[in-house]
């Protein structure tokens, strides 16, 4: 096997050397290849492109290691390259939530929500956050504006029937989590929301009966 190996290396080093003569013109010539294939990616601004995605994939790299260094300061140098980058903004959002308290990063959730594409997701940590803050209201109205913006998404019906059922409003609750399942039936937080808010409308009447209530 070895001989083998040996043999087809002088195969090819002789077929190299028609065209390069000997090694060290070929080992000039990559070099040289590597020169020109980075000027021209420097010339066209791969590098400075590619920065922001840099600073931003190293901040989530410190999230997953727990460090070196502050994932905080990595999406703020990528926010500072990029600064409408709706995806650096939620993660650093959803960061200074976790590590500095619930409000923390409400403004970058805010900022995630106007320049996402796909918003939805911005507005159910938004609401989340704002329920954590006792600010019902607020949470439902970016619980709803996240299913008004994206309709076909069955995880912003699961969280607005959710919240519906902390408020214990069952019958809203239910709607919200058949919806869910219509969009999405494989979502089993829905299949099992539905089960639950069909017993707490049973239980609802049944009180209200005992109650003497209509």
């Amino acid at each position: 096997m070895s001989n083998s190996l040996t043999s087809r290396w002088r195969l090819v080093r002789e077929a190299l050397s028609e065209y390069f003569w000997d090694e060290t013109r070929l080992l000039m010539f990559l070099v040289g290849l590597a020169v020109l294939a980075f000027g021209a990616l420097y010339f066209f601004g791969v590098f400075t492109r590619a920065e922001p995605y840099a600073y931003y994939f190293f901040g989530r790299a410190q999230e997953t290691l727990k460090g070196p260094g502050d994932p905080d300061d990595s999406y703020t140098q990528a926010l500072g390259l990029k600064p409408a980058w709706g995806e650096a903004y939620y993660r650093r959002g959803l960061w200074r939530c976790k590590r500095g308290g619930p409000d923390a990063g409400l403004r970058d959730l805010e900022m995630a929500a106007e320049f996402l594409s796909a918003p939805s997701k911005a507005m159910r940590a938004h609401a989340e956050v704002s329920e954590t803050l006792g600010r019902h209201d607020q949470a439902a109205w970016d619980l709803r504006q996240a299913v008004e913006r994206n309709p076909k998404d069955g995880f912003n019906y699961l969280a607005l029937a959710q919240w519906m059922m902390k408020q214990e409003r069952f019958e809203e609750a239910l709607d919200g989590f058949q919806s869910a399942l219509r969009w999405d039936p494989e979502l089993v937080d829905a299949r099992i929301g539905v089960e639950e808010a069909k017993r707490a409308i049973e239980q609802e009447k049944l009180r209200r009966q005992m109650n003497g209530d209509n």
